[in-house]
């Protein structure tokens, strides 16, 4: 997990092998990974003679011995495409079993039969029971794709020292905890942003983390991208953001980013994809975070899958309903690549499958009065700075409408109205991508059409509707 070379011509290659380290291949485009019966990628060789270290509470890495005379990866020949779908979702985070039938039926049934080429999990796809991989993978494998999964600082062996042997579970499952490989011209780059500081003996608990990538994944960082053709796209795949605009704890960003920034500096298609933070959160890199190339580099937090921590009321189905903290329905995105070039969309789980938006208010009947004092307010639930909203009503001109960063409303209604089913500190957190605008005040009474449009970053168009009454006091 440090030096990276080419194979020759017969697919003979060298490399010097540490203490512990995994050996794995990036895989090229235009071919496949063999696949175990959960659709996991067999890719790499765990080189580890004593094993995990002792007293951890998750099994860890039997001891693998001697390293073999020679090591090989088998190769597919596969279909060579340059347009391709992809599978994101962020924080499946199950700590039950119960926990893992909720996004198994509000999730990854709705994932069965898509047009996608691989799933991608984002980290946190465990709330620390790491006993749950097992059944996670069985009911993922089902999508029928192959699988690949990030770290998440829920993931992790928390009874280990330091970060050296954090990921002990997680690799006796699914290999390295950073890792690259190949579809079309598009390079994706699985890597581990968390550094764990250890137990916390004198608590007797997990203890502290913060966002950071280790020197050596750095280097091989950089070893990885000096084998990758200068016009791919590069996609960064993490767990811990590398910034956030909502929070800006080191625990939610990457607090040694110079470094990440400097290796990438000179590349012209990038991308950076992320969870942790249980809301949808666009921003594009600018000095300010510290990157001084001159491309765009956008970065997507891609919500959470399991909403609250599966937390919130129940719904008809007995499976709670599924709202990230920005007020953003638990759901995956579907990303859509053509050359070196990106499209995505987001999909929300559960009920509101194609809903892209919720005009959270005027709605129901309203008096006079009312309609003084109201504005439609809108959460678009993958809005960035770039997305332009309108609103019309009735046969009216459209209407700009304007972004704010506050509070989903609606959400906020939801936590203050249940606080017996969430915990405390689940509360409701600033949201990106609002759009509000005054109602106007000269409203007739009667039924009025609400029509809103999105046009984001990309240029997707999504609209919205809802029907109000307004009424003077008395029967119409």
């Amino acid at each position: 997990q440090y030096d990276v070379v080419l194979t020759d011509k017969n697919g003979h290659f060298r490399l010097p092998v540490g203490k512990e380290t995994i050996i794995f291949v990036s895989k090229p485009a235009g071919y496949d990974l063999p696949l175990d019966k959960n659709n996991l990628p067999r890719f790499y060789y765990i080189h580890q003679p004593a094993g995990s270290p002792p007293g951890l509470k998750y099994k860890g890495i039997e001891p693998t011995g001697k390293l073999p005379a020679s090591i090989y990866f088998p190769l597919i020949k596969g279909k060579t495409q340059e347009m391709f779908n992809v599978i994101v979702v962020a924080d499946p985070q199950t700590s039950t079993p119960e926990e893992l039938t909720f996004y198994r039926d509000e999730v990854v049934t709705r994932m069965i039969g898509i047009n996608a080429d691989f799933y991608l999990a984002l980290g946190d796809i465990m709330y620390n029971d790491l006993s749950l991989f097992d059944k996670m993978n069985r009911v993922v494998g089902q999508i029928g794709i192959p699988i690949y999964q990030v770290i998440g600082n829920h993931d992790m062996n928390f009874r280990v020292p330091d970060h050296i042997h954090e990921a002990e579970t997680f690799k006796r499952l699914h290999g390295p905890d950073y890792y690259s490989f190949n579809y079309g011209k598009v390079h994706f780059v699985v890597l581990n942003s968390i550094k764990y500081k250890g137990w916390n003996k004198k608590e007797n608990k997990s203890g502290d983390y913060i966002g950071y990538f280790h020197e050596r994944q750095l280097t091989w960082l950089k070893n990885d991208l000096s084998v990758v053709p200068e016009d791919h796209l590069v996609v960064l795949c993490m767990h811990i953001p590398v910034v956030s605009m909502i929070y800006l704890e080191d625990s939610s960003k990457i607090v040694n980013r110079e470094n990440f920034f400097k290796i990438l500096e000179n590349w012209d298609h990038l991308l950076a994809l992320a969870g942790h933070m249980h809301f949808v959160e666009y921003l594009e890199f600018t000095e300010k975070d510290g990157w001084k190339g001159e491309a765009n580099f956008p970065s997507l937090t891609a919500g959470a899958g399991c909403g609250t921590w599966w937390h919130g009321p129940r719904d008809a189905r007995g499976i709670p309903i599924g709202l990230s903290t920005d007020g953003t329905p638990n759901g995956y995105f579907l990303f859509s690549f053509n050359g070196n070039r990106f499209n995505y969309r987001f999909c929300p789980a559960g009920p509101s499958f194609h809903s892209q938006m919720r005009i959270n208010s005027p709605g129901g009947t309203l008096s006079l009065q009312d309609v003084k004092d109201c504005q439609i307010h809108v959460n678009v639930f993958a809005g960035t700075p770039g997305t332009v909203v309108t609103y019309q009503l009735d046969s009216g001109v459209e209407v700009a409408m304007e972004r704010k960063i506050e509070k989903d409303p609606f959400f906020t209604k939801l936590v203050m109205e249940n606080k017996d089913k969430y915990k405390d500190w689940m509360e409701p957190s600033m949201c990106s991508h609002i759009w509000v605008a005054p109602l106007p005040g000269d409203l007739k009474p009667g039924i009025h059409r609400l029509k809103v449009t999105a046009k984001d970053h990309q240029g997707n168009v999504f609209t919205g509707y809802r029907l109000f009454e307004v009424t003077n006091g008395g029967l119409l």
